[in-house]
């Protein structure tokens, strides 16, 4: 069964924006970053079916696959896939070995794009990512094998304000696109918090006579305008951690289908030994 190397989760690939064509400012969010060291828990005697976490993809990711077919044939195939794959073979090679039958080579594949909408000033931010990986490939007479790393997604910005676009790069949007890349971390201490109190504010108004005079009243009032308000805040709060949960679930599931669809193509062309 094809294994995987796990570093560090996915979200902390979303390390790096640009703010234009020209400049890209770099930001790394590891959780341990003395410890971020690329492993492969892969050997390379394991084989068979493409299996992914998009969950725990970190900066390796490698498959072994068994196969009959010449050393010679399954390295052939290999370059026939980067061609096909990446379009012009020359400019994405980084290293040929005919003799050992090894390839390295250096790609990127476009992610969905993303909005932000910013009603408060009028703009929307569409965000567009990338992902950027270095590609090993080794073949031998009965196996071979696809290595991921230096995986990262790169991301590239731009701010339309009523509808046209605009170069500039504001404050609020600088601060938009640099949280957003942030690990995502749901906030439950808070709406625990929130809850309490909600309690707390019901316990009160219970404790309260249930006739009284126009004192007790205006507190039942008061009291049960603050319910109101903090039962709405806690609804939204759960309503934006549902959303944000979808939005990187949304993302996981963009970058699973990157992996899984160049690992597919590459393992049905390698394989190939007809002549024609």
């Amino acid at each position: 069964m094809g294994q995987f190397g796990i570093n560090t989760p996915l979200f902390y690939i979303c390390r790096e924006y640009n703010t234009t064509e020209i400049m890209r400012n770099r930001f790394i969010f590891f959780a341990f970053l003395s410890l971020a060291l690329i492993h492969t828990i892969n050997s390379f005697g394991q084989n068979e079916s493409i299996q992914i976490n998009p969950y725990e993809i970190g900066e390796s990711v490698s498959f072994v696959f068994t196969n009959d077919n010449p050393v010679q044939t399954k390295h052939l195939n290999a370059k026939t896939w980067i061609a096909k794959t990446f379009g012009d073979y020359k400019s994405v090679i980084q290293f040929e070995d005919d003799n050992n039958f090894k390839l390295i080579l250096k790609g990127h594949s476009d992610l969905p794009k993303e909005t932000i909408d910013m009603p408060q000033l009028l703009s929307k931010i569409d965000v567009y990512y990338a992902l950027y990986y270095t590609i090993t490939i080794d073949s031998k007479e009965d196996k071979y094998r696809i290595l991921f790393d230096d995986i990262r997604v790169n991301s590239k910005t731009e701010t339309f304000v009523l509808g046209n676009r605009e170069s500039d790069i504001d404050a609020e949007k600088d601060r938009l696109v640099n949280e957003y890349c942030k690990p995502y971390t749901s906030n439950n201490a808070y709406l625990d918090w929130q809850k309490a109190q909600l309690d707390t504010l019901k316990s009160t108004l219970a404790s309260l006579p249930e006739k009284g005079n126009h004192t007790i009243r205006m507190q039942k009032k008061e009291l049960q305008n603050q319910i109101s308000a903090q039962e709405e805040s806690i609804r939204r709060g759960i309503a934006e951690q549902e959303k944000t949960a979808r939005e990187r679930k949304a993302r996981y599931d963009s970058i699973y289908s990157v992996f899984y669809g160049l690992v597919s193509s590459f393992k049905s062309t390698i394989e190939k030994s007809d002549d024609f």
